[in-house]
């Protein structure tokens, strides 16, 4: 499995790595990070991760434009995209549905959250089917 977190926090994707770790004990997972959208949406077309975790306030691209770009040159992909933001106010979460997101998340990260992330992807992998 090819996670991509996408945050410009170094803080923030050490602990996703954490806790999809614990909530996937055993489970081969390549981590792919990058540092700001651009670096997101060319990490995403090159390798084609299954789940992405996207924040949104990120230099060089935001990341709604990422998910603008992921929907306008991607729209066959298979990745679950998790917005996971502190920016929680229901038109963002909204506007990052319709763009193409398939869960919003709040910050902080938690263990249950995740637990919640994977459960939600499992559903998404089965509807695939």
């Amino acid at each position: 499995m090819k996670i991509l977190i996408a945050d410009d926090t170094l803080v923030v994707r050490i602990l996703i790595k954490k806790f999809v770790t614990l909530v996937k004990p055993g489970q081969e997972i390549v981590f792919l990070e990058a540092e700001d959208g651009q670096q997101a949406f060319d990490l995403f077309k090159k390798e084609k991760p299954n789940l992405m975790t996207l924040d949104l306030l990120m230099p060089v691209l935001e990341g709604t434009l990422v998910l603008k770009q992921i929907k306008a040159e991607n729209k066959d992909h298979n990745c679950f995209i998790v917005v996971f933001s502190s920016n929680f106010q229901k038109p963002v979460k909204e506007r990052v549905l319709k763009f193409g997101a398939n869960l919003f998340v709040e910050k902080p990260a938690s263990f249950e959250k995740f637990v919640n992330i994977f459960a939600e992807y499992e559903k998404y992998r089965i509807a695939l089917k």
